[in-house]
């Protein structure tokens, strides 16, 4: 792999070290040079977000998309970045949006809104944008975009856990 493949994989996934080839079909299939090519790693790898809420709108992706891989690499991730174990509850078994801090309100009902209702409602765009900023909307949903293209890759190629990883995701 190319030094500034690598760099930029880092930059996107630092934590998926640990769980090995998770990118091994996109690293072959060359997707991931495509997808930098179109700036989108790029842009990801500039945008700067508060770490505990850049994991909130990945775990909210993996979540709505029902990845166990994605969700299991991010939620300890997740924590360590201090998001709420409240929140991630939330997010977790799904549960209404009650109580918790606008920006994590926000990214949750504009995540689940993207992915499970597959439209965005005009309130909840206006939401976004007033607590984050035009510029902020765009990144955090490129964010997401780009965790639900490698949810979708891992889930084409049947991407488990590692031997001995214990799920975190409860999947019906």
């Amino acid at each position: 792999m190319p030094d500034r493949e690598r760099e930029l994989r880092d930059l996107r996934v630092p934590e998926f070290t640990e769980f090995g080839g998770a990118h091994e079909a996109d690293r072959e299939s060359g997707l991931f040079v495509r997808r930098g090519g179109l700036g989108l790693s790029e842009r990801l790898a500039d945008f700067r977000l508060e770490p505990r809420l850049r994991e909130l709108a990945i775990l909210v992706t993996a979540r709505e998309l029902d990845n166990q891989f994605e969700w299991t690499a991010h939620e300890p991730v997740a924590l360590k970045e201090g998001l709420d174990p409240r929140i991630l509850d939330i997010v977790k078994l799904r549960k209404p949006v009650s109580g918790a801090p606008e920006m994590e309100t926000a990214i949750i009902g504009f995540g689940r809104e993207l992915f499970r209702d597959r439209k965005v409602r005009p309130q909840t765009y206006a939401e976004m944008v007033r607590v984050f900023g035009q510029t902020a909307v765009v990144n955090i949903t490129a964010l997401m975009a780009n965790y639900a293209l490698t949810a979708v890759m891992l889930t084409a190629f049947d991407q488990q856990l590692h031997e001995g990883t214990k799920p975190l995701l409860p999947l019906p």
